[in-house]
C-alpha cells in the first residue's frame, strides 16, 4: 500500500490526506529460507475482496477535532483491480491544493471550500509523488508528475 504525502495549510488550519476505500483480506507468508542480508522479506499479502468499488477520496480534516469537513471522491473502481489512485498534496498559502488521480487529471481546488477549480488531462495517472511550486521571475510555478512525465504550470500572474 503506498501512502500519499498529506499537507497542512496553516492559515486555514486544515489537514489534507488522500483516504483509499478499498477492501482486501491480509494473508500471512512464511519467508522462503534462506532469508539474505538486505534481501525483502514477504511478510503478508492481500487478497482482493469482490462485489463492491474502491474509490480514492481528497479529504479536508479540521486537526483539533478530527472532523472531515469537506471531500471530493475521485472516479470508483472495481474492488479487483490493484492499484493506487491519486498523488500526494500541494497547499498554497493563496489557498489552493493541488493533486492529480489515477485516469491522468490534475486538480486545482478552493482548500477552505474543496471547490474544483480548474483540472487538466496529463495523459499518464498521477500516483503518489506530489506537486511543488516555486517562483520565477515574479511568477508562480506548480510542476507535476504523470507517468514518466514532469509537467510544469504557471498560476496568472498577479497584476
Amino acid at each position: 500500500m503506498v501512502f500519499q504525502p498529506p499537507t497542512f495549510d496553516p492559515d486555514g488550519k486544515l489537514f489534507f490526506v488522500t483516504a483509499n476505500e478499498a477492501g482486501g483480506v491480509g494473508e500471512p507468508r512464511k519467508p522462503l529460507e534462506p532469508i539474505e542480508l538486505g534481501a525483502r522479506v514477504p511478510s503478508g499479502g492481500r487478497r482482493l475482496v469482490e462485489g463492491f468499488n474502491q474509490f480514492s477520496a481528497l479529504r479536508a480534516i479540521d486537526p483539533t477535532t478530527g472532523q472531515r469537513l469537506w471531500e471530493h471522491r475521485y472516479r470508483a473502481y472495481a474492488s479487483t483491480v490493484s492499484h493506487d489512485l491519486t498523488g500526494g498534496l500541494l497547499s498554497t498559502a493563496s489557498s489552493l491544493l493541488f493533486t492529480g488521480d489515477n485516469d491522468g487529471f490534475f486538480y486545482a481546488f478552493d482548500a477552505a471550500s474543496g471547490k474544483e477549480l480548474w483540472k487538466f488531462q496529463l495523459g499518464a495517472p498521477v500516483w503518489g509523488s506530489a506537486p511543488i511550486t516555486y517562483m520565477l521571475d515574479g511568477r508562480q510555478w506548480v510542476i507535476t508528475t504523470a507517468g514518466l512525465t514532469f509537467t510544469a504550470f504557471a498560476l496568472p500572474a498577479a497584476h
